[in-house]
């Protein structure tokens, strides 16, 4: 026994749960409580029990112990990765906001925006959820997206249904993967007018927010690749992270809340990746062959979003640097302006509740995201506490939803994943796309002319890159200053793009070493393979000369079975006149078993007869001698 410290224990509670159940958790009503727990205590694991525990995953570990508390140990101490994200700057988020527009996709009263194709009742194994999955599976194919549907069927209280859950990746042979996921189904009732629910927070909105993010960015992933090919890219190790999308199916209970009743598509899904391996398909693949599961990086779970003045709170310390970076990317839309002109950034309002310190985390909330969480995927869990007040009411309807939050939410995670991703969003110019960074500062001689005389004074002075490109020298005449203030800024460009192409050099460099090492990996596979294609021919031979024998054998036994034919039939042929012989001979000897019987009688009685004639003639004689005495 050993004993190890415990960074992080919280309480959950599920979406469906009420006060009063046996197990300790917040009152679902109350919609205000959290729990914390401090880092300090002790807690006394087996060790051996660890061990088991982590071999699949050894940075930490989930353990479910008494009255439904769960428990992550963490053994190291950097988390999961954690790392810094390149900041977008104010004119990439001004494009990233505005196109394209973050709220046609979002509109209900657009017919053709994808929230109002998924804004029907949509329970599982129904019409309307078969209509809505193919129309979500439709809008990712044309984006060209690898698409698959992951349909089964499980029991429920009302009898077996069927679910799909649907899975859309950028790149299926990315060794990585950043999940964003949304359950699309809607809760099921069984009664009018309850079955017209259409949960537009849940969660019509996140689904519709997904698609319209994916559109967004996959020009942007479309570049990265490009630049990866043509050796441009300065990180290419953000490059091996792919963007997948997954809209669970089951995610609402039938009847009430239990682990048995609740999150069916992510259960199946989670089970479903833990046991599929990735095949070594990718060249950027250097790793041994792993799960689907194990390629995850994160699982960003979106659920209840798109009323008015959501609070969201940080669930998991693994990933509140995520959670930060949420809060990030709010704060710099708003500096930016791009929230809207009727959003005061003086008064601003987060949706995000900051954490006390670096230690400190909410509750737990029982969603999608528990059956991944239980293997060790890492979970940021995007989702409204207090639920809105619309949760699980028919007032859950496009009327529910604000358009300036949806907005936000769209833009929020815009700007979000793009850093996550790496990703470079064209500048948009203007007064909103420069701030002080952008700017060069530059020490030139300023040219005062006049009629009479000229003048010259040191000052300094700001020039955008792209102004430093468009001088024309066409308009310069033959003024000195001007002339060396220009040759000023083509020295400093020229100076800019050496640093440039240094850098560019070590990138090269270190895109060849990877390449190297790769094509070493590659050899080495394919000396291994053609190893065992070897050994597999050495069998196949052994197996052929075993079939030899076996094809002998079965001719002995072959010959054996004729004779065996022979025989039998030899048998059928006789059995018809042993049948004629037994006949007569039977009834010979049924006609002498007659006539015994007729006979024996007779000499029965005259044996009597004489038997009694002796005994008589000895007791005669008895009696004659004992007279005669």
């Amino acid at each position: 026994m050993t004993r190890l410290p415990i960074d992080r224990i919280r309480p959950c509670w599920s979406k469906g749960e009420k006060l009063g159940t046996t197990r300790r958790f917040v009152d679902r009503s109350s919609r205000s409580h959290a729990l914390t727990y401090s880092p300090s205590a002790d807690l006394l694991l087996n060790v051996s029990l660890l061990q088991t525990l982590t071999a699949s995953w050894p940075e930490s570990l989930i353990i479910l112990i008494e009255h439904g508390y769960w428990l992550r140990v963490t053994l190291g101490a950097q988390l999961l990765g954690e790392r810094a994200f390149k900041e977008l700057s104010p004119g990439q988020i001004s494009s990233l906001a505005s196109n394209p527009d973050p709220l046609k996709n979002l509109d209900p009263d657009d017919r053709s925006s994808h929230l109002s194709k998924i804004l029907i009742p949509r329970p599982p194994d129904t019409e309307n959820n078969t209509q809505v999955k193919n129309y979500i599976a439709s809008v990712m194919k044309r984006l060209d997206w690898g698409v698959e549907e992951d349909s089964f069927v499980s029991d429920t209280p009302y009898g077996p249904k069927r679910f799909t859950n649907v899975i859309a990746t950028k790149d299926p042979d990315a060794p990585r993967r950043v999940i964003v996921a949304a359950h699309f189904d809607s809760k099921f009732f069984s009664s009018y007018p309850q079955n017209q629910f259409v949960g537009a927070t849940d969660s019509a909105m996140p689904c519709a927010l997904m698609l319209d993010l994916a559109e967004a960015l996959d020009p942007l992933l479309n570049r990265r690749k490009e630049q990866l090919e043509e050796g441009l890219l300065e990180d290419e190790d953000v490059a091996d992270t792919t963007l997948q999308l997954v809209f669970f199916d089951g995610e609402e209970a039938f009847k009430d809340w239990t682990d048995m009743d609740s999150v069916y598509g992510a259960r199946h899904l989670a089970e479903k990746w833990t046991s599929t391996y990735l095949p070594p398909r990718s060249k950027r693949r250097l790793s041994t062959t792993t799960t689907e599961l194990a390629s995850i990086e994160h699982l960003i779970l979106l659920d209840l979003l798109g009323a008015k003045d959501p609070r969201v709170q940080s669930f998991f310390l693994d990933t509140a640097w995520l959670f930060d970076a949420l809060i990030s990317s709010e704060q710099r839309l708003a500096d930016s302006g791009a929230l809207g002109l009727n959003v005061d950034v003086k008064g601003f309002k987060s949706f995000f509740v900051p954490r006390k310190d670096t230690l400190h985390n909410y509750g737990f909330i029982s969603d999608d995201h528990v059956p991944f969480m239980q293997r060790g995927v890492s979970i940021l869990h995007i989702i409204t506490n207090p639920f809105p007040r619309v949760w699980h009411k028919l007032k859950d309807d496009a009327s529910a939803l604000d358009k300036d939050t949806m907005i936000r939410w769209n833009l929020i995670m815009r700007v979000f994943m793009s850093e996550y991703l790496g990703l470079e969003p064209d500048e948009k110019k203007g007064k909103l796309s420069r701030d002080n960074g952008d700017l060069i500062d530059l020490q030139v001689d300023i040219v005062m002319a006049t009629r009479t005389k000229h003048a010259r004074a040191a000052a300094p002075v700001r020039f955008a890159p792209e102004e430093i490109e468009d001088f024309d020298m066409g308009d310069v005449q033959d003024d000195d200053g001007v002339i060396d203030m220009i040759s000023i800024m083509q020295e400093f460009q020229k100076k800019k793009n050496a640093k440039a192409s240094t850098r560019s050099a070590a990138f090269q460099t270190k895109k060849n070493a990877l390449i190297s090492g790769a094509r070493k990996e590659a050899e080495t596979m394919a000396r291994e393979g053609r190893a065992y294609i070897e050994q597999c021919k050495t069998r196949i031979d052994e197996m052929r000369a075993q079939e030899t024998v076996t094809d002998e054998m079965m001719k002995d036994v072959m010959q054996l079975w004729s004779v065996h034919e022979d025989s039998f039939q030899a048998l059928l042929s006789v059995y018809p006149e042993l049948i004629e012989d037994l006949s007569p001979q039977r009834a010979q000897i049924v006609n002498a078993a007659s006539a015994m019987l007729e006979t024996h009688p007779l000499a029965r009685e005259a044996s009597r007869k004489r038997l009694m004639k002796n005994a008589r003639k000895n007791m005669e004689a008895g009696i004659e001698a004992q007279k005669v005495v």
